[in-house]
């Protein structure tokens, strides 16, 4: 069915001019990383993507064209996983991939060949 996320208006409100993504948009969240689709408040007023984003507590992987991103709480569990485990991120990814599918039929979005792009 596919998920449309619509940033820089209240929930439930739609924009009159949306601006979308160029393509899917990877986001990392705690219970694994997901590909939807992202749709920019394009309304005369509206603040810039990245700032669009980062209202909704999405950290964007880049400044220029963000096509990822992970979410403050995924971050936030990631800190107190290394501070207290030593955790690499190599390791909290890999975490990540198996709640996204842990049959290994399904193949996970990989956020960094979308940024290459």
């Amino acid at each position: 069915l596919g998920l449309t996320v619509q940033l820089g208006h209240l929930a439930y409100q739609k924009c009159p001019v949306p601006v979308y993504a160029s393509s899917l948009f990877i986001v990392i969240h705690m219970n694994g990383v997901h590909s939807i689709h992202v749709t920019f408040c394009g309304c005369s007023n509206a603040p810039h993507h990245c700032v669009q984003l980062l209202c909704q507590c999405w950290f964007l992987s880049m400044v220029l064209q963000p096509k990822s991103c992970a979410m403050f709480e995924v971050l936030h569990q990631y800190q107190l996983l290394s501070l207290s485990s030593k955790i690499s991120i190599h390791h909290f990814y890999d975490m990540l991939e198996c709640l996204t599918d842990t049959t290994g039929l399904v193949p996970v979005p990989v956020w960094w060949q979308y940024e290459s792009n």
